[in-house]
């Protein structure tokens, strides 16, 4: 997806596939009334806005032809609220219908807090001391009951699969006081 969120989007885009792609925004005066539209051009919006767009576009092909979409942080750039939306599209069978699947990859412990997911849906990676990493499910994991903040689980280490960073040691080592 590197490609695909640059900032060259749209030189993408026009060059493979003959398309440019603009966005409209509503113009205000002075006294906040709605004087017309304009455009601008996806290679001025913000990065959160070209990484919804290029998300969201291949989300609705996926969605369409039942494939299996992967992405790695698909959180970058967009608001977490956002996120949800997109997620929730694989999860709803009105719009779902051909059982498209969604494999995704993130930090972000607030998406662990809508109950979207199923446990069977939720896995953890960790690395041991080595850097091997193993893969496991939430629904692997016993005393889980439905009713638990699972992103403040997460976050407080219950499940593993986070970084060990206790405290200023971790960078400074046992010297914490920084000599001047």
């Amino acid at each position: 997806t590197k490609n695909i969120l640059s900032r060259n989007f749209n030189n993408i885009l026009k060059n493979e596939f003959n398309y440019d792609i603009y966005t409209l925004h509503e113009v205000y005066n002075k006294k906040g009334e709605i004087v017309g539209p304009t455009t601008f051009n996806i290679s001025d919006e913000s990065d959160g806005t070209r990484s919804l767009f290029a998300i969201a576009s291949l989300i609705l092909i996926v969605l369409e032809d039942g494939k299996v979409f992967v992405i790695d942080e698909m959180e970058q750039n967009i608001h977490p609220l956002l996120v949800n939306v997109l997620i929730k599209l694989f999860q709803n069978p009105r719009i779902n219908k051909k059982n498209a699947q969604l494999i995704c990859t993130t930090h972000n412990a607030h998406l662990l807090e809508d109950d979207i997911y199923r446990r069977d849906q939720v896995w953890f990676t960790e690395k041991d001391e080595k850097g091997e990493t193993t893969l496991y499910s939430l629904a692997d994991i016993e005393g889980v009951r439905n009713n638990i903040p699972l992103g403040k689980w997460y976050l407080s280490g219950r499940f593993g699969a986070t970084p060990i960073v206790n405290d200023i040691k971790f960078i400074y080592g046992n010297d914490t006081q920084k000599k001047k």
